[in-house]
């Protein structure tokens, strides 16, 4: 959803959210992750009455974030990449008129 405040007048916009994430642990110097794996979903909300605008603004986000080399404090990103099976879902129109467009990656990331 997007965020509370948010009306149709301020749309195009994307929202993300971390569906699920898994860790790998190490014993060493205490029970810390050394590798987590989040699965983040990206939603992309248009209120034009047609796809377009909503698959323009996914060829943008998947232009940056595939192979993307981000900066995460604490971190060091290994990969972030689609998810194969069903990266990207839509377009469709929810109930209240407003297309979505959604599209999931998978970010490896080591601790530093």
């Amino acid at each position: 959803m997007a965020p509370e405040g948010v009306t149709q007048d301020n749309y195009p916009i994307v929202t993300y959210q971390i569906i699920t994430t898994s860790s790998e642990y190490t014993f060493e110097g205490g029970y810390t992750p050394k590798v987590e794996a989040p699965l983040i979903l990206f939603k992309i909300l248009s209120n034009s009455t047609v796809s377009t605008e909503a698959e323009n603004i996914l060829e943008k986000l998947t232009g940056v974030y595939d192979g993307a080399a981000l900066s995460l404090t604490g971190w060091s990103l290994v990969e972030l990449t689609r998810v194969e099976t069903n990266s990207v879902t839509g377009p469709y129109m929810d109930d209240q008129g407003i297309i979505n467009l959604n599209v999931r990656y998978r970010a490896i990331c080591h601790k530093s």
